[in-house]
């Protein structure tokens, strides 16, 4: 299966958990030992150090170099850059990402436009297609994040249109208040309505991520983990969570059930990343 680390993301603060990385070191760090814990892709969020605060980065520069680090530390990993619109929606700050040399593996694209408890991800259709455009350009494979239903209907529109190609790999996320709740049936739904022949993966957000992923796994998907989406080791919030822990905690769970991740080489094939197809 796939075990997708999200290792950080964009809203969490350095107060909020020690464990979450925010430097390119403390990253790089996470992915090696997240790596032999089961991972074998990496969702990266970059950040920058402002005001002694680890604030959300969309530059370049800082994607290059936490790129970078994670590369010298874990030559095999499979990287995917963020182009989240939960920040910015200008599309040049949002596509910087996809300048890294050599570029990364993937990269998120996010389907559609949500809300959250508190804010909105804004994803406007010409956003979306230009990215998709500019990821197949640079030989990017999209990882493509669903929040509701209506977001895996406007992926299919563009794969009519030629936009998306095949392998297509899908993130889907459950539990957000704005978007699909936490439930098996609705993943059930999620997954009878994506198309013949996707790799998928799920979470749940918050208090859901290891009932979500438990239930992917069950349902012969892969799983997204990390300390993106939860900061705990359980709904009662009486202890920090870490990344190596959670991946560690998912996989073993797999491995009850039969299921074990793949190498990054077989992801690497079953994608069709850069060099393996």
């Amino acid at each position: 299966m796939i075990v997708n680390a999200a290792l950080t993301g964009c809203v969490h603060k350095r107060d909020d958990s020690l464990y979450v990385p925010m430097t390119p070191n403390e990253i790089a760090k996470d992915v090696y030992k997240c790596a032999r814990a089961g991972a074998n892709i990496f969702h990266i969020h970059a950040r920058e150090k402002r005001d002694r605060a680890f604030e959300p980065a969309w530059s370049l520069y800082d994607y290059q170099y936490a790129v970078k680090r994670i590369r010298e530390i874990e030559p095999s990993a499979i990287i995917c850059l963020s182009t989240s619109g939960r920040h910015w929606q200008d599309f040049y700050k949002r596509a910087d990402c996809l300048y890294v040399d050599p570029p990364p593996d993937m990269a998120s694209l996010t389907m559609g436009s949500y809300n959250t408890f508190d804010s909105v991800s804004i994803n406007p259709p010409e956003t979306i297609r230009n990215l998709a455009e500019f990821m197949k350009k640079r030989g990017i494979r999209p990882e493509l994040e669903c929040f509701d239903i209506g977001h895996i209907h406007y992926a299919k529109h563009l794969i009519d249109k030629g936009v998306l190609e095949r392998p297509f790999y899908f993130n889907l996320f459950l539990g957000n208040l704005g978007t699909v709740k936490a439930d098996r049936s609705m993943m059930e739904f999620m997954i009878n309505e994506l198309p013949e022949g996707a790799y998928w993966s799920a979470t749940g957000i918050g208090k859901y991520q290891f009932e979500i992923e438990c239930l992917a796994v069950i349902l012969g998907g892969g799983v997204r983990v990390g300390l993106e989406d939860y900061l705990w080791w359980s709904e009662g919030k009486l202890q920090h969570a870490t990344n190596e822990g959670m991946v560690r905690r998912i996989v073993e769970f797999a491995a009850s059930m039969g299921a074990n991740p793949y190498t990054p080489e077989e992801v690497r094939a079953k994608l069709c990343l850069r060099s393996s197809c």
